[in-house]
């Protein structure tokens, strides 16, 4: 496993994947920040500047740029490997469908956590440069990002899946538009739905529509539905590898 780990890694460099996530991070934050600028003096009045700028930054992360970030990064690992044949030929060794998808999905799960790292620096550097006062706990924006990143694994696995069943490198990525924008109608249809929707997991373990700590309940609630997905995700990427002719 920690061979097939390295070889992930020693890919990952070729695939110039940590500057698409900087310059994808870079875009979402902008727009955010020029949301909240444009209604500062309002945040102002209640004091909640720092929370409002993590909100309207992390709306736009959490709904519609991060996963697709993620389906594009998911996308380009897996289609690297199709363009090389190499499914086939790690078939023919054969190589363990399960050590190959678990191996890719920590490389995966280790640049999401690169994408969230590169968005709490981008938070706090405006935040500091716009002079916020700084009236609040400012380390809880770190444990909400690791919460956000837990909620990037059940669309990581989902994403690989997909990617791994369609021929075309770009319907995987039409396809995580598609689920992500279905959290706003989820949103408007019934709130609670988005707990258990796999897609709104991030906007929920970042706190982007809630400056409210989840309590015990919803943080099991949370990570049973990252844990079902993440898990359920995997085992169709194992699934559809071994169609593929993997052991």
């Amino acid at each position: 496993m920690n061979l097939a780990v390295k070889s992930e890694l020693l890919k990952l460099k070729r695939l110039h994947l940590p500057l698409i996530i900087i310059a994808i991070n870079a875009l979402a934050f902008v727009i955010g920040s020029l949301l909240y600028f444009q209604n500062q003096k309002v945040f102002a009045a209640y004091h909640t500047q720092w929370f409002a700028l993590w909100s309207e930054t992390g709306l736009f992360s959490s709904q519609v740029f991060l996963p697709i970030l993620l389906a594009i990064v998911t996308a380009i690992a897996i289609h690297s490997e199709k363009e090389r044949n190499n499914f086939a030929r790690m078939a023919s060794l054969p190589v363990m469908a399960k050590q190959f998808i678990i191996a890719k999905f920590l490389m995966l799960a280790v640049l999401s956590a690169l994408s969230l790292g590169i968005y709490v620096v981008f938070f706090y550097l405006v935040a500091l440069s716009g002079h916020l006062p700084s009236t609040h706990n400012l380390f809880i924006f770190v444990a909400w990002a690791i919460l956000g990143w837990m909620g990037t694994l059940p669309i990581l696995a989902i994403q690989l899946w997909l990617s791994i069943q369609r021929k075309n490198f770009t319907t995987p990525i039409i396809i995580a538009l598609i689920l992500s924008l279905m959290s706003f109608a989820l949103l408007a249809v019934e709130p609670f739905l988005l707990k258990l929707y796999p897609f709104a997991q991030i906007m929920i373990g970042l706190h982007a529509r809630s400056y409210v700590g989840l309590n015990p309940l919803e943080f099991l609630l949370f990570f049973g539905v990252v844990l079902l997905f993440t898990i359920l995700g995997l085992i169709l990427s194992i699934h559809s590898l071994r169609k593929l002719g993997f052991e």
